[in-house]
């Protein structure tokens, strides 16, 4: 089941509560550990609400589970006449040895009340030959919530989810802005929906999260510091350059650190200027979308990622938007410059090494001299 059809079947789980018809139990398992959780969120929030959750809301989690308990509550009668939820939360119930399951399943073809639901939940395993399982398919709703094969699917999936949260605000996000949540967040989607909640407070009244609401709330990593100095240096930006290598001393990075890592970034884009000059990719320029670059240079990349295999710094093994993020870098460095500046590194590595007082001088002048 493809996550398109995942969200069709929760929204129509969602609308038969509505219209009143509900399963005694639902089950929602997969790799998509945040997906889950929000559906399990919307399930007992369109079952149970919320002033009477603390009489008809059982929660179990983990391993270390009291069948009995489970049982129990869901053979007892709610409190006022509403619906009950018993929810087991992480369970191992499902996978291929789990054992004494019988009495659950005989309490799930008894008479339990209407008003009372199992919710199970998992991203382990699970054996479709568990008699658990079978039962559910008999009696119950079952959603799959699979990962995305290919990073194509997760962005557009993450870019279209996004946009749903934020349509419920009456807000939205473009792609330029969303590339640098993803490029400050990851593809993550617990840490991209967390960051998305601080955007929503930041912008308040604004109807558009912008490229520079993602850059004021949420940080940059090292990484990315990095690629901030190389781009300043390619612009001839020698004060921004300076500002950034003074911010990374005064956040206590070590200068030394502060070297190997420009010069890692510098080996990774001589990597990507191989795949600019390759016949296909040189056509890549700065207008590219990332969807459309994944699109158009998918074999180009395969090709480079085994040439590169043994390097331990294949840029090609990264992950596709951090290559597109390079290769955009790429464009505006010679490869003389860039040759000329692993010299550079050279010497400043020597002269680190060689003496303590002078290394805000010597990372100054290497900064000064690159490009």
């Amino acid at each position: 089941m493809d996550k398109g059809n995942i969200l069709k079947s929760i929204d129509k789980v969602l609308k038969d509560i509505g219209l009143g018809k509900t399963a005694p139990v639902y089950l929602l398992f997969g790799e998509e550990e945040y997906f889950i959780s929000e559906a399990f969120k919307k399930l007992v929030n369109s079952l149970v609400p919320e002033e009477f959750r603390s009489l008809n809301l059982e929660v179990f989690k983990g391993e270390n589970l009291n069948l009995d308990a489970v049982i129990t509550g869901l053979s007892s009668y709610p409190f006022f006449q509403c619906h009950k939820v018993i929810a087991l939360l992480d369970s191992e119930l499902l996978d291929s040895h789990a054992a004494n399951l019988e009495p659950l399943v005989k309490c799930l073809e008894g008479n339990i009340p209407h008003q009372n639901h199992l919710i199970i939940t998992t991203t382990k395993s699970v054996a479709k030959k568990n008699i658990l399982f079978k039962k559910i398919q008999e009696t119950g709703e079952i959603l799959e919530f699979k990962s995305e094969k290919g990073d194509k699917l997760k962005y557009s999936n993450l870019y279209s989810k996004v946009n749903e949260r934020l349509r419920r605000e009456k807000k939205k996000i473009f792609r330029p802005a969303f590339d640098e949540l993803i490029e400050r967040a990851g593809f993550d989607p617990r840490m991209i929906f967390f960051e998305i909640e601080k955007l929503l407070i930041f912008i308040n009244d604004k109807e558009e999260i912008e490229k520079s609401d993602v850059e004021a709330v949420i940080p940059l990593t090292k990484q990315q510091i990095i690629f901030d100095l190389l781009d300043a240096i390619s612009r001839k930006d020698r004060e921004g350059a300076l500002v950034v290598l003074e911010n990374l001393l005064l956040g206590g990075e070590a200068a030394l650190k502060i070297n190997n890592m420009i010069a890692r970034q510098i080996r990774l884009l001589l990597q990507a200027k191989d795949f600019l000059n390759n016949e296909s990719g040189r056509k890549f320029n700065d207008s590219y979308s990332y969807p459309y670059f994944q699109k158009a240079f998918d074999r180009t990349i395969g090709e480079l990622k085994e040439r590169y295999g043994e390097d331990s710094y294949n840029l090609f093994s990264s992950h596709p938007f951090f290559v597109y993020k390079v290769l955009k870098l790429a464009l505006h460095w010679s490869q003389e410059a860039l040759l000329g500046s692993f010299k550079l590194l050279h010497s400043a590595d020597i002269d680190l090494k060689s003496t303590s007082s002078q290394e805000k001088v010597i990372l100054q002048k290497l900064i000064l001299s690159m490009g």
